[in-house]
């Protein structure tokens, strides 16, 4: 869809993986060989960046920790002739004002400053190098975490017209996983906010067609 321009594509990165292996075996264990490469319509390989989108929304999983690229000698992204040669870009000329609406609107939205915080907060985290081998010291340290986690949950609520919470609910982490919430469209930050890219785009092609 985005190498032929028929859509705009919202939301993070994909996982890269673009290679095909197989196993063969030894007579004293295996050897993995890499045979093949995706690539799309366009000539770019899938492999390592992945698919990257048009406007991006932040992400609770981090693809530098995570992602095809994270891995040990990862094969590089790379680019092959292209299949097609596709018609003109319909959305290249309205791009730089959709993404500069998307992140006026997704700065003061409850559900993308709480995700953008929580992000911030799990990547202090985890450049930190060192834990307390001290009890004491080890629970004030996850409590300290607790209660920044809880401040940044209050803020998402408040903004929300929603009650503040007195602690974090706990997980039990024998508990059967839970029926997931059916969430409402429009209480979806996501959903809703790609609903006003949208219109966006609708309400500034209207304005060049008056012109």
């Amino acid at each position: 869809m985005q190498d032929y321009h028929r859509a705009l594509i919202i939301g993070g990165q994909t996982f890269g993986k673009g290679t095909v292996q197989t196993i063969q075996p030894l007579n004293h264990g295996e050897l993995k060989l890499t045979l093949a490469k995706f690539y799309r319509v366009s000539g770019q390989s899938t492999q390592h960046q992945g698919v990257l989108p048009d406007i991006d929304f932040p992400s609770i999983i981090d693809t530098k920790e995570i992602g095809e690229s994270a891995l040990p000698e990862a094969m590089p992204w790379d680019t092959i002739r292209p299949a097609i040669k596709p018609a003109s870009d319909p959305f290249k000329p309205f791009l730089a004002q959709l993404k500069a609406d998307h992140d006026t609107r997704s700065a003061k939205d409850a559900e993308f400053v709480f995700i953008r915080d929580k992000l911030a907060l799990a990547k202090k985290l985890m450049e930190e190098k060192s834990v307390s081998l001290n009890e004491v010291d080890r629970r004030k340290q996850h409590a300290d975490i607790e209660n920044q986690q809880l401040v940044l949950e209050n803020v998402r609520r408040k903004a929300k017209g929603e009650d503040p919470l007195k602690e974090l609910k706990k997980e039990d982490e024998d508990a059967l996983p839970a029926e997931a919430d059916k969430t409402k469209p429009e209480d979806d930050a996501y959903l809703a906010e790609t609903g006003r890219i949208l219109l966006d785009y609708l309400k500034v092609t209207k304005q060049v067609a008056k012109q």
